[in-house]
């Protein structure tokens, strides 16, 4: 028989719902510009919104857009998660797998549309498996390369 653990339904939930308030706060807070609006200052015109931004594969985010989007609210979360560890507050292993699942396809999806910014393909996420030197590699790529300006391969 399957015994269920409240407290680690109420932590999975309480952070789920934490991850999606801080990806729309900064979402609204960086998105009240007009639709029809350069983005990136290249003269292309993107459509933004957060199911976009999240769950599709294709299109691009610069570097600004993955800062505002993933980075800074993955980071913000983190940080209130060590703050949960520090008052004591003990997190279970299960919940950190069971956040990690779900959070796979917007880590997926806001990569790859990091990496189409880079004029790389997605398949560039890969090298996220070859242990340190890989995610040293990757990292850079998406946190401080610039994208490609203007029109690319997969605009």
């Amino acid at each position: 028989m399957i015994t269920v653990d409240i407290t680690l339904i109420l932590q999975i939930i309480n952070i789920l719902i934490l991850f999606v308030v801080v990806s729309l706060i900064f979402y609204w807070a960086t998105s009240r510009r007009s639709h029809k609006e350069d983005i990136q200052g290249d003269g292309v015109v993107r459509k933004m919104d957060f199911i976009y931004i999240y769950f599709y594969l294709k299109g691009r985010l610069s570097l600004k857009e993955y800062w505002l989007y993933w980075n800074i609210p993955f980071f913000f979360i983190l940080i209130i998660l060590y703050g949960l560890e520090y008052q004591g507050i003990e997190l279970q292993s299960k919940f950190f797998s069971i956040i990690n699942l779900l959070i796979l396809w917007p880590v997926i999806a806001t990569t790859a549309k990091r990496l189409h910014d880079l004029n790389k393909s997605a398949w560039w996420f890969l090298i996220h498996f070859i242990p340190f030197i890989g995610t040293t590699i990757l990292s850079i790529f998406l946190w401080f390369v610039p994208g490609t300006k203007g029109i690319n391969e997969f605009e």
